[in-house]
């Protein structure tokens, strides 16, 4: 059947709405979404987001919708560390 611990390392929430913490993590993140998307995003506005802690790393994984021009969208995956460090993992656009 597996480990246990890895299954639950599989599993993401529900799709929840962006609230001001998540907002806030792609306020932070921008930079590195320009950059890794190579576009200027004038609107960056987080809409939706899923998330899972990850017992072996001990950190918890966002997955962010973010709002980025009409009809556009950018999947944005960070990662934060129990001491609030977030780190860029990577983003999708379009």
């Amino acid at each position: 059947m597996g480990n246990s611990k890895a299954m639950v390392n599989a599993v993401w929430s529900p799709e929840r709405d962006a609230t001001p913490e998540i907002q806030e993590i792609c306020d932070k993140m921008k930079p590195d979404a320009c950059s890794s998307a190579g576009v200027i995003f004038d609107d960056f506005t987080a809409i939706k987001y899923i998330f899972q802690f990850d017992n072996e790393a001990q950190e918890m994984k966002y997955s962010i919708r973010v709002h980025v021009a009409s009809g556009k969208y950018l999947h944005l995956e960070v990662t934060e560390s129990p001491s609030k460090e977030l780190k860029f993992i990577g983003c999708l656009y379009p």
